[in-house]
């Protein structure tokens, strides 16, 4: 996709349906004011922005967690329903496998959507930096027997934020690794 196409989607759909739906979903609390926050089009449009955590006051505003948690119903087929969550399924995966480019993993990529935008200030001399965010769906490769020891399917949701444009090229393979580092870690503990 793109950043006009994004905004006729927001637009048509509208600010108040998109968080309401959000709320009602529990991706967003009001009452905290964490997890995801969607009042900006991507092109310009009117804005209704609040406090962030790592960028001040923000119309498009995520937490990792709430990322994660979407990503995880969108697999599980609960993302709305399972007629829904398979039309989100196939969008995320036609972002293609574009972090197995930074080496061999033991997950393919089902699915991606990726954010590239920078932080305040926006407006130039002074702009802030671009930063790169993600939410991933993965597929573990292999390991059946310990997949199966604790009930698990292989199929992961993964999220990361704000990873700056100037160390894209050390810091994806770097959350490449750590991605597997923490679950091979986990499929290998020694049951208590």
């Amino acid at each position: 996709s793109n950043n006009s196409s994004a905004a006729k989607c927001i637009r048509r759909l509208g600010y108040a349906y998109i968080n309401v739906a959000l709320m009602r979903g529990t991706f967003f609390d009001d009452a905290t004011i964490n997890g995801i926050w969607l009042a900006g089009d991507y092109a310009g449009g009117a804005r209704v922005e609040i406090p962030s955590l790592n960028d001040g006051d923000a119309a498009q505003v995520v937490s990792a967690k709430a990322v994660a948690r979407l990503f995880s119903a969108i697999r599980l087929g609960s993302a709305i329903d399972a007629a829904a969550s398979a039309g989100m399924r196939a969008l995320l995966a036609e972002a293609g496998d574009w972090i197995g480019s930074f080496g061999e993993r033991r997950y393919r990529i089902a699915g991606a959507k990726v954010g590239v935008a920078n932080l305040k200030p926006n407006e130039p001399p002074n702009k802030g930096s671009d930063v790169y965010s993600e939410g991933l769906l993965l597929r573990w490769k292999g390991d059946a027997a310990k997949l199966a020891r604790f009930g698990l399917t292989g199929d992961l949701a993964a999220c990361w934020q704000n990873l700056r444009r100037s160390a894209f090229g050390t810091g994806v393979p770097a959350i490449a690794g750590m991605i597997e580092q923490a679950f091979s870690g986990f499929l290998d503990q020694t049951p208590v």
